[in-house]
């Protein structure tokens, strides 16, 4: 079970800390995101990722942060996992 803390937060009801390296806590993060995400909010966001348009709608972590905001995910380690995804670095599992 993991401890609550506010540092590492994945959204405002699920609190989790991510431990080991900055790397290992990203991946944690992203493998818990996956988790908390529906099949729907990950579809939009790979249409998302497909079609962003930097020359409009501005870099891939402004599109990282805006996604993490709409689906109610906050956090240092769930936004830089969500950011890799933008980039290209991670797929949904």
């Amino acid at each position: 079970m993991k401890r609550i803390i506010r540092e590492n937060t994945l959204s405002t009801k699920q609190h989790y800390e991510f431990e080991g390296t900055d790397e290992q806590k990203t991946d944690e993060a992203w493998e818990v995101t996956c988790g908390y995400l529906g099949a729907k909010q990950k579809a939009k966001l790979e249409w998302v990722r497909e079609f962003h348009d930097v020359e409009v709608e501005g870099p891939l972590e402004t599109a990282a942060f805006v996604a993490c905001m709409t689906l109610g995910i906050s956090g240092d380690y769930p936004l830089q996992a969500m950011t890799e995804f933008f980039q290209g670095k991670r797929e949904f599992s």
